[in-house]
């Protein structure tokens, strides 16, 4: 297995979300897949490194390195179905495109649906400050490592569900 570490800033990264902890079992389960499928990994005839990291038991990171900084579609589409094939393998659910994940009041992250994350800004159970995770800024290992993805609710996209005396102007 790569470490993260030995990898450049401009490696290419995504992350997904899980809508509940992995247990040590299903972690087991996707790094033995992706082990399995990492040495294979080619785009446009040329290898592919990868490194496989799990984040909080709840964030699964992806990256991909061709050595110039460039990754095709081919690539790309042919490690995230690897890793999908793994995490059906695994029967792990991740979050979908409506939930939203935060750390709550004790201090873990948890999901929930934008719904209910609306209802709980309302009885104001999530403020201003609370953390988010917005997975869409990290497209590169640099942002990874800067911890991109996570916000406050009062400076992302979330603040729209804050009652409008919170929301700074």
């Amino acid at each position: 297995m790569m470490k993260m570490n030995s990898f450049p800033e401009e490696s290419y990264c995504w992350m997904f979300a899980t809508r509940t902890p992995l247990t040590a079992a299903q972690q087991n389960e996707l790094h033995a897949a992706f082990d399995t499928f990492e040495p294979g990994w080619v785009s446009h005839g040329r290898r592919v490194r990868g490194a496989l990291q799990i984040v909080h038991d709840r964030f699964i990171v992806l990256i991909g390195d061709r050595g110039d900084g460039q990754l095709s579609g081919c690539g790309i589409d042919q490690g995230i179905r690897a890793l999908h094939q793994a995490i059906e393998v695994a029967s792990i659910a991740l979050a979908g495109p409506l939930d939203i994940l935060y750390i709550s009041r004790e201090g873990a992250w948890d999901v929930v649906s934008r719904s209910a994350f609306r209802q709980m800004a309302r009885e104001y159970e999530v403020l201003a400050d609370t953390p988010v995770a917005d997975l869409s800024k990290v497209v590169r290992l640099a942002d990874f490592r800067a911890q991109r993805w996570i916000t406050v609710v009062s400076e992302s996209w979330h603040a729209r569900f804050l009652p409008s005396e919170t929301v700074p102007n």
